[in-house]
């Protein structure tokens, strides 16, 4: 197996330099790549958690809503309620009292 010369050795160095350049060079383009899809995911994330915390705003405020409806629609509930019962006991005594003045006019 012969020596190899300088002359080779430096030959086979510039061919192995040249080659790596082009990785390196391939490479730095993927990363300038990765950093440029890197930054459009954060600023698409940023939007999101805008996005995100407005409609987290808009639900508490039509839960707060809905919570004060259902109030509302429970005070109407009672309110009716008590008025019915008075009007079935009006309508209850009128009964019985047309029936003991009918009764009593039979005797």
């Amino acid at each position: 197996m012969a020596r190899k010369t300088d002359g080779e050795k430096i030959d086979e160095l510039e061919r192995r330099s040249a080659d790596h350049e082009g990785r390196l060079s391939g490479m730095e383009k993927q990363v300038d790549a990765a950093i440029e899809s890197v930054g459009k995911n954060a600023e698409k994330t940023a939007e999101l958690r805008v996005d995100h915390e407005r409609d987290v705003t808009a639900l508490k405020k039509d839960d707060e809503r809905t919570r004060d409806e259902i109030k509302e629609l429970k005070q109407k509930l009672e309110l009716y309620a008590e008025r019915f019962w008075r009007l079935l006991i009006g309508v209850t005594i009128a009964i019985i009292a047309g029936a003991v003045l009918f009764f009593l006019k039979l005797k």
